[in-house]
């Protein structure tokens, strides 16, 4: 420190001073580099004055005493200069700038995020805080969205080709796409099969897309192809067995079990197990793949790209000709629309088939009753996976944070709080009467007043399988004492 020079002497200056020599006044005495003056008066220097350290500075000194104001560490403040020591934050393991002059330049570390009450929470799954992270400055990953900037809650997205993640906001969204989750379809785009949104004039059917397709399809032909033979086979042994019981006769056991096999392979047999097993094997796999598509919108499970291909191009088996055209490039529509669509259209149809074919057995038209009747049933038994799983889905509903609203998960464009989709509810209700429950509780009736009839059937079945080898036997005497008439019967 210095002095000044007085008729009694020299007075100091104080801690921390620099100045002239000889000085004969306060006011020539000045504040070290790096301190500011406080005046004891609160106006000038006469009064009096105290070197301090400036916000965001702290006195610290070295061995031999050299005392400089340095910056606050991170992680600590000093917002007055008459305070001797930066403050430390809050928040364990704060972070900050260097010089912190605030409280609210403390953060949180790497990993974490700072709440509006100052404490930290680690970052929320599928984002990433940086150190000194806010809710404005949370990074999403790809494949995340949220409502609005200061948002905390991470939505997932249908796919990460629909959000490309970053700052997020709720105008993050790539072209084409916009609303809940990025989910929705500005006008002239239309889904595509990743969840994403194209320009209606492009396609995105690639080569690499129909290859699995293909796979399946270069798998099904050699199986059908060795099935024909296989049937084609066993008609060339029946004719052959026939014509051998013609010429000979089948006296022998060899003979008598040629003559049995002829007659379970004879080409109607074979035709009809072959066309029958063929039809059970095509009804499960359709039942199995409408099912395996309604997974991905009950769990929401994001299945491999090749696999969700192969998904998009199976929706044939949907019978859902909407979703697999792109209609809302021609029209515009939603899943209220389509709810309608997919519920009242076959419920059309089947009566109608149904109903001809009643008309068609009470005028005597026995097989074309008989055709129309089981076709009713047919189409009840394709379509009824698929519609139950829309019908249910109407009343599947996500709520998102704030103002945003709550959206129908099967369309993000619906409202379900708008007028359209109250307008709708008795009408969805009333097709989970129709369908879910009507269906089965129908086909259980008519089982129930069929039961004589079916219990016939089952013990005449069991009847034939326990003298399928007597019926054999027979057919060969039956051969062997009409000349001419064994190639005739197994044809």
């Amino acid at each position: 420190s210095l002095s000044i020079q007085t008729a009694n002497g020299c007075l100091s200056c104080g801690l921390y001073t620099r100045g002239p020599r000889n000085a004969t006044n306060i006011t020539q005495c000045a504040c070290a580099a790096g301190f500011v003056e406080a005046y004891d008066n609160g106006v000038d220097k006469s009064g009096g004055f105290t070197c301090l350290c400036p916000p965001g500075y702290e006195k610290r000194g070295d061995a031999a005493r050299n005392v400089a104001c340095v910056m606050c560490e991170s992680g600590s403040y000093k917002g007055d200069a008459r305070e001797p020591l930066c403050f430390p934050c809050s928040q364990d393991n704060a972070v900050g700038p260097l010089g912190a002059t605030s409280a609210s330049q403390c953060g949180c570390p790497e990993g974490q995020y700072m709440r509006p009450d100052s404490t930290c929470a680690p970052c929320e799954r599928g984002a990433s805080c940086p150190a000194a992270s806010i809710p404005s400055t949370i990074v999403l990953s790809p494949g995340r969205w949220r409502t609005e900037p200061n948002s905390t809650r991470i939505e997932a997205c249908l796919s990460e080709a629909a959000c490309p993640g970053g700052v997020g906001t709720s105008d993050h969204c790539p072209n084409g796409s916009t609303g809940a989750l990025c989910a929705v379809c500005s006008g002239g785009y239309r889904r595509d099969t990743q969840g994403g949104c194209l320009p209606c004039e492009e396609s995105d059917v690639q080569i690499a897309d129909a290859l699995p397709v293909a796979i399946v399809l270069l798998l099904l032909c050699p199986l059908l192809i060795g099935c024909c033979r296989q049937c084609m086979r066993r008609r060339r042994k029946a004719r052959a067995a026939a014509r051998q019981s013609e010429e000979g006769g089948a006296s022998s056991e060899g003979e008598k079990e040629a003559a049995n096999r002829a007659y379970r392979d004879s080409p109607k047999q074979a035709s009809q197990r072959f066309m029958s097993s063929l039809i059970i094997k095509l009804k499960i796999l359709t039942a199995h793949q409408q099912v395996l598509q309604g997974l991905a919108g009950v769990f929401r499970i994001r299945w491999p790209a090749a696999f969700k291909h192969l998904l998009a191009y199976l929706r044939v088996f949907q019978f859902d000709v909407i979703s697999i055209a792109p209609i809302e490039c021609i029209i515009p529509y939603d899943f209220l629309s389509a709810l309608v669509v997919r519920t009242l259209v076959p419920l059309v149809l089947v009566i109608l088939l149904v109903g001809t074919g009643q008309r068609a057995l009470v005028f005597g038209y026995e097989a074309l009753g008989y055709v129309l009747f089981n076709g009713g049933f047919l189409l009840t038994f394709l379509c009824y996976p698929s519609i139950t799983q829309t019908v249910f889905r109407f009343f599947q509903r996500q709520s998102f944070d704030g103002d945003y609203g709550t959206y129908l998960i099967a369309d993000y464009s619906v409202d379900t709080n708008g007028d359209a989709y109250k307008a709708m509810t008795p009408y969805a209700i009333s097709m989970v009467c129709v369908w879910p429950f009507g269906v089965p509780l129908i086909i259980a009736i008519l089982l129930w007043r069929s039961r004589a009839p079916l219990l016939e059937i089952r013990r005449r079945e069991r009847l034939m399988a326990g003298v399928d080898a007597y019926n054999g036997q027979q057919w060969a005497t039956h051969l062997s004492q009409r000349p001419g008439g064994g190639a005739r019967d197994a044809r």
